[in-house]
């Protein structure tokens, strides 16, 4: 069920190799303590037009975890912290900010 959501210009996609940095999040993502790696779906939306705040680095690289809810705090800033330090991996971050939310779906009404 999770899903990796990664939203960013596409000049930053083009400095790795995208396929390999998503199949690497399925891997790092699948190995927190809750996450069944066989239902994570990850993907990247390149941007062709954005704007940036002054003083905020010229890219940015959003990434938005969608989980069921029900996980403790402490448990989800493990999820954020796991992503975060794999993209900073991947893309560096000298010149790009990266963020990380993590997003509780309610069981209740998620239908799949």
């Amino acid at each position: 069920m999770p899903h990796i959501q990664l939203v960013g210009p596409a000049t930053v996609f083009e400095r790795a190799d995208i396929q390999a940095v998503l199949a690497d999040l399925v891997l790092v993502f699948g190995s927190v303590e809750t996450v069944d790696p066989a239902s994570l779906k990850v993907y990247a939306t390149p941007v062709a037009a954005f704007a940036v705040g002054e003083g905020h680095p010229a890219l940015f690289l959003s990434c938005v975890l969608c989980v069921l809810g029900g996980r403790s705090v402490e448990l989800r800033k493990t999820m954020a912290r796991t992503v975060h330090e794999a993209l900073v991996g991947h893309f560096g971050s000298s010149d790009l900010k990266i963020t990380v939310e993590v997003r509780e779906m309610d069981r209740e009404i998620y239908v799949k």
